[in-house]
């Protein structure tokens, strides 16, 4: 009986918007995948001295922005630890979790700097790495780069720190998000 094929994608999704969506759908539909697994952080070890909205919030901002999304899950995992969790314990729960092939999908600036990650070497060997990327890129000198699987990918340019600016300057235009998520903002009076 053949695995199933799970990826996971974490971040602080603060706030999710089209650039943590649409890149992961096309790489969902690309390699067929059975099951997305968003994994929303308690915290995240580069960003500790950052503010971070409550993880509620963050993880209703999901439902909506994957709500059309089938087989695209939530897991709390990281928020239940109430702590900075770190990607290879995040992976070893899935991989002990699941019987699958297991995939870690991460953007072309993690990748950057992945040799410096917790443990790295031990998330290489429980799962495949797939990196975002948009046309030629410089390639990791710090790792065998074999170990990693380069998608093109649209890149959406916007970050979740240019839109609680856009929030906070007033609801200026704000691009690259789900309607239906800004309301959210909105009626929550996030970002203000």
């Amino acid at each position: 009986m053949q695995k199933s094929k799970i990826a996971i994608y974490g971040g602080t999704f603060d706030p999710v918007h089209l650039g943590h969506v649409l890149p992961v759908s096309s790489i969902a539909e690309l390699f067929n995948f059975d099951k997305v697994i968003y994994v929303p952080s308690y915290h995240t070890p580069h960003k500790e001295n950052q503010t971070i909205t409550e993880p509620f919030h963050r993880i209703e901002m999901l439902k909506i922005a994957l709500g059309d999304f089938q087989n695209f899950e939530i897991s709390s995992f990281e928020i239940e630890q109430g702590r900075v969790v770190y990607s290879y314990e995040t992976v070893d729960y899935f991989y002990n979790l699941y019987n699958c092939d297991l995939y870690f999908i991460v953007g072309f600036d993690s990748y950057l700097k992945f040799h410096t990650w917790k443990y790295y070497s031990s998330i290489l060997e429980k799962c495949k790495i797939i990196v975002l990327k948009r046309g030629l890129v410089k390639t990791n000198q710090n790792l065998n780069n074999s170990d990693f699987i380069f998608v093109e990918s649209e890149i959406i340019n916007i970050s979740s720190t240019e839109i609680r600016k856009k929030i906070k300057d007033n609801f200026k235009k704000i691009d690259y998000i789900d309607q239906k998520v800004l309301q959210y903002i909105k009626l929550k009076g996030l970002y203000l």
